[in-house]
């Protein structure tokens, strides 16, 4: 199985703002299953506070023809679209991870 990872940097002043601007998107079909995470902490950086926010959207997909579809649809979409929002001051970037089995 793969997860397609797409990762959204926030200005930490925008927190509030932009995950009630996320959240409203992420009701349409295409992103149920998804999950949504943010960086919490990094042990031992005293200035984690002060960095920009990592909030990541996950998305399994079962087959390469599932993460197409979906990186060429709606994470493109949604990237685009927190471009204009964002106005220059976030970026985002996609990774696909692989789960691999623990035994």
């Amino acid at each position: 199985m793969k997860i397609y990872n797409l990762t959204f940097i926030v200005d930490p002043v925008r927190e509030e703002a932009f995950l009630k601007w996320l959240k409203e998107r992420l009701v349409a079909p295409e992103f149920i299953g998804c999950t949504l995470l943010k960086v919490a902490d990094v042990p031992g950086d005293p200035e984690f506070a002060a960095h920009a926010l990592s909030v990541s959207l996950q998305k399994r997909c079962p087959t390469e023809a599932d993460m197409a579809s979906f990186r060429e649809g709606p994470a493109e979409n949604l990237s685009e679209e927190y471009a204009r929002w964002a106005g220059g001051e976030g970026m985002t970037f996609a990774t696909v991870l692989e789960e691999l089995p623990l035994g």
